[in-house]
């Protein structure tokens, strides 16, 4: 190992030629990590965050799948960002020479953001610090996907950040200069710096050799409205519209939910950062069917459209898993004209229903709630 480190994107910079072969190649895990991470990007991402893009590696197979998509990539090194450039002419690629660390990246903007082979180099408050940005750069329910170098054992990390503190007092490298020398973390202090900075779902999915890749969720706010009843006329105003059903109804149900004692009807909102809806769902006792021998049903669920492919149905279809099961169910039913959606989510079809309208629906069941918590 040498004594002397090199300015980081000078580091990089002098290794350009080399750079793609090496990491496809002689990186044990990088060459199947970007395509994992690429598959990982929902569906219905728009706008990418990409940390410390270099040339694009980890983009060539996101591409592939989202040809449309608009990325703002952001790296120290400008030759590296040419090549990335010249490699994808006709993308709507927004590239940033400059140092992530202290980016305000802005808020509320992305779909997803990435990073791969890239924080190895930082402590953990510089980390702390970045994922703090990233947060606030993402929409809610939106994926940070990072594939990194990360070690098993805190012993392995200190001994790391040890020497790199041994080299640069060496070379009077004053703090917050960027040199190269590569300090990875343990993967539990990846997940823990990662809920610090407010993200509600992380983990660990995937590892070879010492790259390993861990997915975080910037969960939406979900209201109930038992709790927060100033949220009932906006529920009671949101509800109709969105299924044509006739106000009173709603408002009938929510306000006399409000000081119940019985555990439902509970009406549930999902919202943005700035408050505005961005979906709902409830459960009910029954959901004008003829099955009445069983119950409850999960119930008006809707996401907006623009906010669709995200993962959001599956988030607010979580909430009322996990309070249904707090309420002491076992089973919760829910009725549809869809097929394959909620399959998706562990429920299972059980037959038809009919409704005092004259339709048909059909009945799907989750259960084992309580078991499922355990």
């Amino acid at each position: 190992m040498s004594e002397r480190l090199e300015k980081m994107d000078e580091f990089f910079a002098s290794r350009l030629a080399d750079y793609d072969e090496h990491m496809l190649n002689h990186v044990v895990g990088c060459k199947e990590g970007y395509q994992i991470v690429a598959k990982h990007i929902p569906s219905g991402v728009k706008k990418l965050l990409d940390l410390g893009c270099g040339t694009g590696l980890e983009l060539e197979p996101i591409l592939e799948r989202l040809p449309d998509l608009s990325v703002t990539g952001v790296d120290l090194s400008a030759p590296m960002l040419d090549r990335l450039h010249g490699k994808f002419p006709d993308k709507n690629l927004n590239l940033i020479c400059g140092s992530y660390i202290d980016m305000d990246f802005g808020c509320d903007l992305y779909d997803a953001a990435i990073s791969f082979e890239t924080l190895h180099h930082f402590s953990h408050s510089e980390k702390l610090d970045i994922y703090k940005n990233i947060f606030a750069a993402l929409r809610p329910g939106a994926l940070y996907i990072e594939g990194d170098y990360m070690v098993l054992t805190q012993s392995e990390e200190d001994e790391l950040f040890a020497e790199s503190a041994r080299l640069r007092h060496i070379q009077n490298i004053q703090k917050g200069e960027l040199y190269h020398f590569d300090t990875p973390c343990t993967i539990n202090n990846q997940i823990t710096m990662l809920r610090k900075a407010g993200f509600g779902e992380v983990s660990h999915i995937w590892r070879e050799g010492g790259t390993s890749i861990i997915v975080a969720r910037k969960l939406p706010r979900i209201v109930s409205v038992r709790k927060y009843p100033e949220y009932a006329e906006r529920a009671i105003r949101y509800f109709p519209q969105k299924f044509g059903v006739a106000r009173e109804i709603y408002d009938d149900c929510i306000t006399n939910s409000l000081n119940s004692t019985s555990t439902l009807p509970q009406w549930y909102l999902m919202t943005d950062s700035h408050d505005n809806i961005i979906g709902g769902t409830g459960i009910i006792p029954n959901d004008f069917v003829s099955r009445m021998d069983i119950g409850p049903y999960l119930c008006a669920l809707y996401i907006e459209p623009e906010w669709r492919c995200r993962g959001l149905a599956g988030i607010l279809i979580n909430r009322v898993k996990e309070d249904a099961a707090r309420f002491g169910y076992e089973n919760l039913y829910l009725c549809t004209d869809l097929q394959g959606f909620y399959e998706r989510y562990g429920w299972h079809f059980i037959g038809y229903g009919h409704h005092p309208w004259g339709d048909t629906s059909r009945i799907y069941v989750f259960s084992g709630l309580n078991t499922n918590r355990k």
